[in-house]
């Protein structure tokens, strides 16, 4: 199945030059201007119906853009996903505009891993 999923991955990819697409294992970002990263991720939805691979909606996630418009609230409440404003980790770091929220994310993971730095120190 891993790479039936990344065939899809990449089909999407080449079919929309405009969004940039990572992908760990089975994680994946697609990053873009909204009307090039929607299309792109209908696309991606797609490939992986016909090919009977789910994907699990509800841990997808959006960072919405500062200044939402008609068309991006509506591709996001057609599939559900989550919002994210200001800041959105994804894949083992945290990206968008909000420097504050950024640091704060950074700071709480820090401050998570001190039990271990403890240890090692």
């Amino acid at each position: 199945m891993q790479l039936a999923l990344w065939r899809c991955f990449y089909k999407s990819a080449i079919k929309h030059p405009g969004v940039l697409v990572v992908a760990i294992l089975d994680d994946l970002c697609l990053a873009g201007k909204p009307a090039d990263v929607f299309p792109a991720f209908d696309t991606l939805n797609k490939l992986a119906s016909e090919r009977n691979i789910p994907i699990q909606l509800e841990k997808c996630e959006v960072l919405m853009p500062k200044e939402e418009t008609a068309s991006v609230t509506e591709s996001v409440q057609r599939y559900q996903f989550k919002q994210a404003k200001g800041k959105l980790p994804i894949l083992g770091t945290v990206v968008g505009l909000d420097t504050n929220m950024k640091m704060n994310w950074i700071k709480s993971k820090i401050q998570s891993w001190q039990p271990i730095f403890d240890i090692i120190f």
